[in-house]
């Protein structure tokens, strides 16, 4: 995947002069308003077979301009980099509300979104998925390891913050003498970092440490 050095360029720049903000849940966000299965659906899904409260990344598709509203909310809060309404638009989270054919439409029209509601403020950044390509876009050579969505791992499974969860990871690291170990749990949204020499590095400490370069 390539990398814009446009883009690469501002974020070094930006990084250099203070810490870079970034929005916050979506999906909280959404949830708050409390809508109801019907408005979930909108016009396009009214007759669906199946109930789709909850779904979040739906509405990407049914009512657009609440996401966007959740977008420019954290825009005129200060945010500097935004993120997808995207959270579970994937062919095996959409499965369970019959909507897997549109995980591809969901996450073009969350991007599209995000892209918009960014483009109305200057120098505002959107943020997509975190994965192998975005680490070997920026000239990491990457061997991948369980990156394969099979549904197995349901919501938040496997835990990078559980040690035995990244054995796996730790033994790969040294058979190949990788410089790190980098997992993710089943939604992305947890991370944990196994070095050369097999200790792992929990969340908590790679926040301070991220902390620490920033100062």
């Amino acid at each position: 995947m390539a990398v814009n050095r446009s883009v690469r360029e501002r974020l070094d720049r930006l990084f250099k002069q203070r810490i870079v903000i970034f929005d916050g849940s979506m999906g909280v966000m959404l949830q708050k308003r409390g809508l109801s299965d019907a408005e979930f659906r909108g016009e396009r899904f009214k007759d669906h077979p199946k109930p789709l409260r909850n779904n979040s990344d739906i509405l990407n598709l049914s009512q657009p301009e609440m996401v966007t509203r959740v977008h420019l909310d954290y825009l005129e809060a200060g945010a500097d980099i935004i993120t997808t309404n995207t959270f579970t638009a994937t062919a095996v989270s959409q499965a369970d509300y019959g909507l897997d054919h549109l995980a591809y439409e969901m996450n073009l029209e969350g991007a599209r979104l995000a892209r918009k509601a960014a483009d109305a403020y200057e120098n505002r950044l959107v943020a997509g998925t975190l994965g192998p390509r975005v680490l070997e876009a920026i000239g990491a050579e990457v061997t991948p390891l369980y990156c394969d969505i099979d549904g197995t791992f349901p919501h938040h499974h496997p835990d990078p913050s559980e040690a035995k969860n990244l054995q796996d990871l730790i033994q790969m690291v040294q058979r190949l003498d990788a410089d790190l170990g980098i997992a993710f749990d089943g939604d992305g949204d947890r991370l944990g970092v196994v070095t050369r020499d097999g200790a792992i590095i929990y969340a908590e400490r790679l926040l301070m440490l991220f902390a620490t370069d920033l100062l």
